[in-house]
């Protein structure tokens, strides 16, 4: 599920840094103004291809300021990235069954377990049963995945690179309503 963020070249160090730096009025980036805003749910990045977006989209959780902007509002937060890839050999790469199973993944492997009961999972024991991906339907990842998004006592930074490299058969609006809910 990693090819695509694992294949990426690594940023050069001065890269990006304008994200995180002032504008010439000295207020805070767009970027920074929205991590630190807690009623703003959505940030898009727009450009040319072959501009950087993906490789910005691998640098920004990685970097130690992204962190530090989201801790002065946001008491706890998880963060966790997609990297959708219309190349990809397996379906998974490129669809939304695969951003829901990975987005499904990061969110258990990333919260604490005494904080589990917190993100009120349906059917945890349904859950703990799955072996594989195949074991799931989009309707049970979404099942599960919405009230844990929508009930989690943390906030959840989600990254998601390339979304116009959706399968097609999945329908561009299928993503947008997935990120609107």
């Amino acid at each position: 599920m990693n090819e695509r963020r694992n294949n990426m070249s690594e940023s050069h160090e001065e890269s990006f840094q304008r994200i995180f730096e002032p504008d010439e009025y000295g207020r805070a980036s767009g970027f920074v103004e929205w991590l630190e805003s807690p009623d703003e749910p959505l940030f898009w990045i727009r450009g040319k291809p072959g501009s950087g977006k993906s490789t910005l989209m691998k640098f920004l959780p990685q970097d130690e300021r992204t962190w530090r902007n989201l801790n002065t509002v946001h008491s706890s937060w998880l963060l966790i990235s997609h990297f959708f890839w219309m190349a990809a050999q397996q379906p998974m790469e490129r669809n939304i069954k695969g951003l829901l199973c990975s987005l499904l993944y990061q969110l258990l492997r990333n919260t604490p377990h005494r904080l589990l009961q917190s993100l009120h999972l349906p059917r945890l024991s349904d859950i703990r049963s799955k072996n594989s991906h195949s074991d799931w339907s989009v309707k049970d990842l979404k099942t599960v995945l919405s009230p844990a998004f929508k009930n989690n006592t943390s906030s959840v930074l989600i990254v998601l690179d390339s979304p116009d490299e959706c399968d097609p058969s999945d329908g561009p609006f299928t993503l947008l309503d997935l990120i609107h809910d």
